[in-house]
C-alpha cells in the first residue's frame, strides 16, 4: 500500500475481485459453485447476508437472461457480446418434409445422433435428433432433423402461450410431463421406443450441468441392454462460444447452401423456434457465435435448436469412426 498511495491525502484503495479467466468462460459452472461467490465477494455474511446471494444464484441457474445480470453485478464479469440475427422461419419452412424420426431407420442407411437439453426453469426439456444417411446409393439430402420436447404441467398452466402449446400437445408435437420437473424415465422410454422401431441411435450429447439425472437413467439402460460403456456414446458437450462456433457455421451452410444438405420434420414448432433464436457474437476479437434467445418473454424458446447443434457436435466427433466402419 505504501508503494501505491504516494499522495498523503489518499485514504481509499479500490479493489475489483473477479473469477479467473478460465472460470469466466463457463457461466453455468460459476452460478453452481457456492465457493466462487465468496472468492469474488469476501464480505459475504458481513455487509450482505449469504442468503441473498443464495437466492440470486438460484434464480440465475433457472433463468439464462437473469444469469447475465448476476454475472455483472455479483461476479464482476461484464458481458462482452453482441446479438445478430440468424436463420429465419422462411429459411426452414421450405426444408420441412412429411415424416418423423421414427421412420429414419438403420435398414435404410440412417444413423442418428442426439443432443439433449433439460431445463431447470420453464424452458422445454428436449432431445433433438440429427439423422445422417451413410448409404452410397442414397441420392437425397444427407441430413434430417427432428426432436421430442416436453413441458412440465406447472409451466403449461402459467405460460402466456398456453393455447398454442395445447394445440401442439393435441397434435402430438409436444409432450407434457407431470409436476414441476422432468422425469428421466420419459426420455429413456422414448429411446427404447425408437430403438425397437429400428432407429440406430449412435451417440448422445448433453449439457453436463443440466442433464445428470437423465444421463444416469439413460446410461443404466444402455449398459443393461447392450453391455456398452455409456461413456463411449453419451458425450458431454459444453454450450459455450468455443464449442458452438464451428457447428453454427457448419449448420448455417447446411441450410443456406444452394442445394441444402438438410431437411426438417413437419413439426410446426420448427419455424416458430427459429423465429425465437439469434446469435450472440463475442466481442473479444474472436467473433465466436452461439445461439441465444432473441427475446426475454416466457414465449421465447430455443432449446431444440441448441440441442440439435449439440447433436451435430457429437456427429462431428464420431464422423471418423463412421467413415472407418
Amino acid at each position: 500500500m505504501r508503494g501505491i498511495l504516494r499522495n498523503p491525502l489518499d485514504r481509499q484503495f479500490g479493489v475489483i475481485l473477479c473469477p479467473d479467466a478460465w472460470q469466466e468462460e463457463e457461466e453455468v459452472i460459476m452460478v453452481a459453485d457456492d465457493n466462487l461467490i465468496r472468492k469474488v465477494n469476501p464480505h459475504v455474511g458481513t455487509t450482505i447476508q449469504s442468503d441473498f446471494y443464495a437466492g440470486e444464484l438460484a434464480k440465475a441457474r433457472q433463468n439464462p437472461d437473469y444469469r447475465r445480470e448476476v454475472m455483472t453485478k455479483l461476479f464482476n464479469v461484464f458481458q462482452s457480446e453482441r446479438t445478430v440475427s440468424w436463420l429465419q422461419p422462411r429459411d426452414i419452412r421450405p426444408l420441412q418434409i412429411q415424416g418423423r424420426i421414427d421412420e429414419f431407420k438403420a435398414a435404410a442407411g440412417w444413423i442418428v445422433f442426439c443432443g439433449m437439453d433439460f431445463s431447470q426453469g420453464t424452458d422445454l426439456h428436449t432431445i433433438s435428433y440429427l439423422a445422417i444417411n451413410t448409404s452410397p446409393e442414397w441420392e437425397g439430402p444427407r441430413f434430417f432433423a427432428d426432436f421430442d420436447a416436453w413441458v412440465s404441467e406447472e409451466t403449461l398452466q402459467a405460460i402466456s402461450i398456453r393455447p398454442m402449446y395445447e394445440q401442439w400437445i393435441e397434435q402430438g408435437n409436444l409432450h407434457v410431463c407431470e409436476g414441476k420437473v422432468f422425469e428421466p424415465s420419459l426420455l429413456t422410454a422414448r429411446i427404447m421406443e425408437l430403438t425397437n422401431a429400428g432407429v440406430n441411435l449412435a451417440g448422445f450429447g448433453y449439457d453436463p450441468y443440466q442433464s445428470k439425472q437423465v444421463v444416469n437413467d439413460l446410461g443404466a439402460w444402455i449398459y443393461t441392454t447392450t453391455g456398452i460403456d455409456p461413456k463411449e456414446i453419451i458425450i458431454p458437450v459444453r454450450q459455450n462460444f468455443a464449442s458452438y462456433n464451428p457447428v453454427v457455421d457448419e449448420f448455417t451452410y447446411m441450410v443456406q447452401t444452394e442445394d441444402p444438405w438438410i431437411r426438417f420434420s413437419d413439426n410446426p414448432m420448427w419455424p416458430w423456434l427459429f423465429g425465437n433464436v439469434a446469435l450472440a457474437v463475442s466481442t473479444d476479437g474472436m467473433e465466436n457465435k452461439k445461439p441465444v434467445k432473441s427475446g426475454t418473454s416466457d414465449s421465447c424458446k430455443v432449446d431444440p435448436i441448441q440441442a440439435l447443434l449439440s447433436a451435430l457436435m457429437v456427429y462431428d466427433l464420431f464422423n471418423g469412426k463412421i467413415s472407418e466402419e
